[in-house]
C-alpha cells in the first residue's frame, strides 16, 4: 500500500489524527512502524484501549509510543543535563579520574586513575550504570510522565471505595504504573524489572555511545585537518626547493653553453690565425738558414724548430 494512501485513509477514518509519521532506523531507512499524532486524547485513548486500528480492511496492532528519556552528559565537564556547547567550564574534565586539565589530550594517554565525579565510584564519569546517572534518569522519566499522572488524578477526583467494585483481571499488557492498594494514588515504577525502563536504559546507553563516537570522529577530523595543513606547508617548501633546483640547472646549462662558445672561438683563433703564423715563421727561418751556395748554415736549426 502506498504510504500517501495509507495516511489519507487514516485521517479520513480518524478525524483527530494530526500527523502520520513513518519511522526510520539508525540508517535513515523506512521501517514498518508508523507513529500517529493526535490533536485530542479521545480517539487516542479509544485506539489504545482497543489495541487495534483498521485501515483499508486490514488490522494493525497498536502500542503506546513512549519516547526515551535521554540523559545528557557533557563531554567537557561530565555534568548531567547539558551539551558540550552549552558548558561554561573553561577546562576539560577527565572522564576517568574526574580531575580538570588544560590539555586533556596529553593527560588521557597517561591517566590510570578511575573515579566517577558523581558517586566517587570505581568507573568512568559518563558510565550510564552509575547510580547517580540512573537516579537522574529515573527522576527525569518520572517528570516526563507526570502530566499523565496528573490527568489521571483529575479524572478520578472522587473518593472511591475499593469494596464497591469487584477486582479486575491482571493486565494483558505491561504498564509503567503500580497501583497502591491503600489509596487511589498511582506512582511510577522505576524498578529494574520494568521492561519499558530497561528499553529506555538501553536506548540512552546507545545514544551516549554514539555521542562518544561522534566526539572521537570530531577529534580525528581535527587531527586530519592539522595533518593536511602541515602537508600543504611541506608541499610548498618542497615546491620552492624544486624551483630553486630547476633555476640552478638552467644557470649551469647557460654557463656550459657560454664556455663551449668560448672554447670554439679560441679553437678557431688557433687554427685559423696562430698556426698559420707559426708555419710562416718556420718557413721564413728555414729560408734564412740557407747559405750563398744553397748550403745549410746550421744543420740542427730545422730540428730545433720542429
Amino acid at each position: 500500500m502506498d504510504f500517501a494512501d495509507f495516511t489519507n485513509e487514516i485521517k479520513a477514518s480518524y478525524s483527530n489524527v494530526r500527523n502520520v509519521i513513518r519511522m526510520k532506523n539508525k540508517n535513515q531507512s523506512n521501517i514498518k512502524l508508523v507513529k500517529l499524532e493526535f490533536s485530542e486524547p479521545g480517539q487516542h485513548n479509544e485506539i489504545l484501549n482497543r489495541g487495534k486500528i483498521f485501515v483499508h480492511f486490514l488490522t494493525y496492532d497498536v502500542e503506546e509510543y513512549l519516547a526515551p528519556a535521554r540523559v545528557l552528559i557533557c563531554s567537557k565537564c561530565m555534568g548531567l543535563g547539558h551539551f558540550r556547547k552549552q558548558c561554561k567550564q573553561t577546562q576539560d574534565t577527565c572522564k576517568k579520574s574526574g580531575q580538570t586539565y588544560d590539555d586533556i589530550n596529553n593527560h588521557t594517554s597517561t591517566c590510570t586513575q578511575l573515579q566517577c565525579i558523581h558517586c566517587q565510584g570505581n568507573h568512568m564519569s559518563n558510565d550510564m550504570q552509575c547510580p547517580k546517572v540512573k537516579q537522574f534518569r529515573a527522576d527525569l522519566t518520572k517528570f516526563l510522565l507526570s502530566p499523565a499522572i496528573q490527568a489521571n488524578h483529575q479524572e478520578n477526583y472522587l473518593n472511591l471505595n475499593s469494596t464497591n467494585f469487584p477486582p479486575l483481571n491482571s493486565a494483558q499488557r505491561h504498564t509503567i504504573f503500580n497501583q497502591n492498594s491503600n489509596s487511589n494514588h498511582w506512582s511510577p515504577n522505576t524498578g529494574s524489572n520494568n521492561p519499558i525502563i530497561n528499553k529506555i536504559d538501553t536506548l540512552i546507553n546507545s545514544m551516549n555511545q554514539v555521542n562518544v563516537m561522534l566526539d572521537k570522529m570530531v577529534n580525528k577530523n581535527h587531527q586530519f585537518e592539522q595533518f593536511m595543513k602541515d602537508k600543504k606547508i611541506n608541499d610548498e617548501i618542497i615546491s620552492k626547493k624544486v624551483d630553486e633546483l630547476i633555476s640552478n640547472d638552467n644557470s649551469i646549462k647557460q654557463n656550459v653553453i657560454q664556455h663551449e662558445i668560448k672554447i670554439t672561438r679560441f679553437e678557431n683563433i688557433f687554427i685559423k690565425l696562430i698556426f698559420p703564423i707559426l708555419d710562416e715563421i718556420s718557413f721564413f727561418l728555414s729560408n734564412i738558414n740557407v747559405g750563398k751556395h744553397n748550403g745549410t748554415l746550421d744543420a740542427d736549426f730545422k730540428v730545433k724548430i720542429n
